[in-house]
């Protein structure tokens, strides 16, 4: 049986080889994907093969590539993922600090866990752990 992750990998190589750029969304839905099937390093490699092609992306696509990292303990991407927000003015808010800091938490990096609270309090965001 084919997974949804290969499925959505395999739609967006193709829609490259018409030498057309995805949008968004199609980025999203091969995310989305990953995830399905818990291929979460997969939709964090989207994410950024995304990034890489000059799409930018909204606040929504980057909270799909933040679940995966808190369900895949993928803490050093999570913390990435939330710089690349800042950098681009999209306010990861309390909500991305909190996924962020439940991968660390999953990853058992309880310094990172610490650094993330922290920096999400100087910004006055509110944990929910």
């Amino acid at each position: 049986k084919v997974k949804k992750w290969q499925t959505g990998l395999k739609l967006l190589g193709e829609i490259k080889e018409l030498e057309m750029v995805p949008d968004e969304e199609a980025f999203k839905w091969a995310m989305s994907g990953c995830a399905k099937d818990r291929a979460w390093k997969f939709s964090v490699d989207v994410l950024r093969e995304m990034l890489s092609t000059g799409v930018r992306g909204r606040k929504k696509t980057f909270m799909e590539a933040l679940n995966a990292c808190r369900y895949g303990g993928l803490w050093q991407d999570a913390i990435d993922i939330i710089e690349v927000m800042e950098y681009t003015d999209l306010d990861p808010a309390t909500e991305g600090f909190n996924k962020a800091m439940d991968a660390c938490l999953v990853a058992n990096e309880d310094d990172w866990f610490d650094v993330m609270e922290d920096k999400a309090a100087a910004r006055g965001y509110e944990i929910e752990i």
